[in-house]
């Protein structure tokens, strides 16, 4: 699901990374299939709707840039179902001394490890530049 909470671990660490406002603007679907599960997007979707060439794994071929629906309360979501997130708190777990993820610890140092490491992945794969801004992760320089 897009634009939720994006987390990360490397088997001691656990990082929730959540958007600090999850009604902030600035979410898309990518597709070259406008649809979902078995129904296809209403006209009112295509509203603010783009053709963009911004990815290689695409072979070339555009593909639809959509602003992404809103749920009832308001948040951008990957459908109207999804959500809503209540709970948007940044929190990072020691797994080894906290298995049950109950008591948050702060490390700068552990939390800016864990967000380079999936930032560097997000960027092999082609993450559009919002979902860094959304997650408050600076995009690689050489993306």
């Amino acid at each position: 699901m897009f634009g939720s909470p994006a987390n990360v671990t490397d088997g001691r660490y656990v990082y929730f990374n959540s958007p600090e406002d999850m009604r902030a603007v600035g979410l898309y679907e990518y597709t070259l299939m406008p649809m979902r599960r078995e129904k296809l997007f209403t006209r009112e979707e295509f509203d603010g709707a783009e053709l963009i060439r911004d990815f290689t794994h695409t072979a070339g071929y555009p593909v639809l840039k959509i602003p992404a629906l809103k749920n009832a309360a308001g948040q951008p979501c990957g459908h109207a179902s999804q959500g809503p997130y209540a709970d948007t708190t940044r929190r990072l777990f020691d797994l080894e001394s906290d298995p049950a993820q109950n008591n948050p610890i702060e490390d700068r140092a552990v939390i800016a490890r864990l967000v380079q490491s999936t930032s560097a992945v997000r960027a092999a794969n082609e993450t559009p530049p919002e979902a860094f801004t959304r997650l408050g992760i600076a995009a690689p320089t050489d993306q």
